[in-house]
């Protein structure tokens, strides 16, 4: 949810909901945008579209190359996941860390055995099974996500603090 409104808007329980951004609208700040917009034409921005856009490339081939593979979670396997952080907020990556623990499975898919089986209208699938190397190296990525976020969250904090009281 975005909303923009002036600051004296809003009473002080208001704000303590929301993530207050403050607005730099100083001529500074001006020819800085209009400098970074005349840099899109830049040679130095075109090639850096064009490295993107052949990484982007790429990357889509490769994805041609994973096959349609189903991961199934063994239920003595289930049983074993302790999710692997305890605060609040963090129980609502549970949808994230179990899609990092598919990434990290279907990754490896050609260096496991696969089975098939046939669906309840006798279409024929492809599945392998989630491993617990996938779930422990799934853990260790998501943990790094969180301390990257976090220390975003930090450096945000320094900036809104330097920007809000003009001091370093």
């Amino acid at each position: 949810f975005t909303s923009a409104t002036h600051a004296e808007a809003l009473d002080d329980e208001t704000k303590s909901r929301f993530l207050v951004l403050p607005v730099n609208q100083s001529i500074e700040q001006n020819k800085k945008i209009i400098d970074s917009i005349g840099d899109q034409d830049s040679m130095e921005s075109i090639l850096s579209t064009r490295d993107w856009e052949r990484v982007t490339r790429k990357f889509k081939a490769i994805q041609k190359c994973l096959r349609p593979i189903v991961l199934v979670m063994p239920d003595d396997l289930k049983k074993k996941i302790d999710f692997p952080f305890q605060q609040y907020w963090f129980k609502r990556l549970r949808d994230v860390y179990r899609s990092l623990i598919k990434s990290v499975a279907i990754h490896g898919q050609y260096h496991r055995r696969t089975y098939f089986q046939k669906d309840r209208n006798g279409v024929r699938f492809e599945y392998a099974f989630i491993t617990v190397q996938d779930v422990l190296e799934a853990a260790k990525l998501l943990q790094a996500i969180i301390y990257y976020i976090q220390c975003c969250l930090c450096n945000l904090g320094v900036y809104f603090h330097q920007t809000t009281t003009g001091k370093n």
